[in-house]
């Protein structure tokens, strides 16, 4: 029997909401600790806690090269979370195995070229498949079209201010690109604010010392729950999303 393109969708959404609920009922199960699991151990230590330890085990074999990716791809959209790597930085400064200006200037550097990759996926791509790629971060076309209203009403300016925000500072690109920005302009406000970002993440680590220590011994841990947490919003989410849709078409 053939199936039609609109039944392979429905079925398709069902077994996607089956499979939210099996993941919704073992990561509570697993959160309220009623029976033993090992959904954190399976799931933490190979997403959250896998991926905070990659980035630290990464920073501390290849020091500037491993700073200047994780820059460059954070500043290019990517989900690295420069509140991490960047004080991490400032613990091997510490440490001494870095030295804080040449690391300032690698973040800087890095990260006014990753952003310039998104600058110009915006200037040559323009807002429709901006648009659509957007929504693979997790963006909104409302968060979009606030990032372009900024830019339009606080000028060149606001991409500097941005850069201090976590969750603006990478899409701001976009929107610069798409409205065509003087590029002299975006260079310099854009290194400018990354140059502030990491000199205050850099010096924030330089300054916590040796807290870092026992702050790396828990972070698996933290990271572990959080990825629980995490599993079991996603899988309400979409079960709430999915009851949404089933009753506008009923």
């Amino acid at each position: 029997m053939k199936i039609t393109k609109e039944r392979s969708s429905l079925l398709y959404n069902k077994y996607l909401l089956g499979a939210a609920g099996i993941m919704l009922a073992v990561s509570t199960l697993e959160l309220l600790d009623i029976v033993e699991l090992p959904f954190e151990n399976l799931f933490g230590n190979s997403l959250a806690g896998g991926l905070a330890n990659s980035i630290i085990s990464f920073m501390q074999k290849n020091a500037y090269p491993a700073l200047f990716v994780l820059m460059f791809l954070e500043s290019a959209s990517l989900p690295i979370p420069s509140e991490l790597y960047l004080p991490f930085a400032g613990y091997l400064i510490y440490t001494g195995s870095m030295n804080f200006p040449l690391a300032l200037i690698v973040a800087t550097v890095s990260g006014t070229l990753g952003a310039l990759v998104d600058f110009y996926i915006g200037l040559i791509l323009g807002r429709v498949f901006v648009r659509r790629l957007a929504r693979y971060f997790m963006v909104s076309e409302e968060g979009m079209d606030r990032a372009e209203r900024w830019i339009n009403t606080k000028g060149s300016w606001s991409v500097f201010a941005a850069r201090f925000v976590p969750g603006l500072r990478s899409i701001i690109s976009f929107p610069a690109g798409i409205l065509d920005m003087e590029r002299k302009r975006f260079i310099l406000t854009t290194s400018l604010g990354t140059f502030g970002w990491s000199l205050l993440l850099i010096y924030i680590g330089f300054a916590a010392g040796k807290l870092w220590e026992t702050a790396i011994s828990t972070i698996e841990k933290t990271a572990n729950q959080a990825v629980v947490v995490l599993i079991a919003a996603l899988s309400a989410s979409y079960i709430a999303y999915y009851l949404r849709k089933a009753r506008r078409t009923s």
